[in-house]
């Protein structure tokens, strides 16, 4: 790899008490390579330490109506097994309501009473 190459010869350089010349192209090149590295470590953005992406950062528990739609967000989780936890927890003290844990659009975990559409296709879906 040109980079690792190019970084320990540099390295060696300047161990040795030796001044370190690029030429304007390598300096470009080094430049880019550094920018690259940089973008891909780096964390979004937050406008706050408080501020939280409740569909990209986490596990939410949304709290769902006969119609399968969502009526609002109950719980919120980092971590999918806290998350399921909060689902377990509301599923018991709300039998009768349907909630469903998400992570973006990926549905982790369901718990409640099936709406009537769902009730109906999971009938002929049957074997």
């Amino acid at each position: 790899d040109e980079a690792a190459e190019l970084a320990d010869a540099i390295k060696a350089r300047a161990e040795s008490g030796r001044n370190v010349v690029l030429s304007p192209l390598t300096a470009l090149w080094l430049a880019a390579q550094l920018h690259n590295s940089i973008s891909r470590h780096r964390a979004p953005k937050r406008k706050s330490k408080t501020d939280v992406d409740l569909y990209s950062e986490g596990s939410s528990i949304y709290r769902l109506t006969e119609t399968g739609d969502i009526e609002q967000v109950d719980a919120w989780a980092r971590s999918a097994m806290v998350g399921r936890a909060a689902l377990v927890a509301l599923g018991r003290q709300y039998p009768d309501k349907r909630f469903e844990q998400r992570r973006r659009a990926w549905v982790e975990g369901e718990c409640g009473p099936r709406g009537e559409a769902e009730r109906l296709a999971h009938r002929f879906n049957e074997p």
